[in-house]
């Protein structure tokens, strides 16, 4: 079935219809044909950059949780350390040593 359409017209100078013709030239296309479809892939390009900008947004958003989590670990994880190593006998003294040698850069 077909689907309403409207006309869209424009103005164009010498210049630009010269430019038109030059690009349409090896598709054997009308001004028409070639501004229709150079409009409608134009309108995809568009899509697909907003498309990409979501897609950047959320994996940006994702990097910062990310970050975030990392960050705790590398304060959690030395104290973990610390509490498991005097848990099981080791001299305070000694078992900061052993963090701060393995664990803090």
């Amino acid at each position: 079935m077909k689907r309403p359409s409207q006309v869209i017209a424009l103005r164009a100078s010498a210049e630009l219809l010269d430019a038109f013709d030059e690009a349409r030239a090896p598709f054997k296309l009308s001004r028409g044909d070639w501004v229709r479809g150079a409009a409608v892939e134009k309108l995809r390009q568009l899509a697909e950059a907003r498309d990409l900008v979501e897609e950047v947004t959320e994996l940006r958003k994702a990097v910062a949780e990310n970050e975030s989590q990392i960050t705790k670990l590398r304060v959690n994880l030395p104290r973990c350390l610390y509490i498991l190593l005097t848990a099981h006998g080791i001299d305070p003294e000694e078992a900061l040593k052993i963090v701060l040698e393995k664990l803090i850069p």
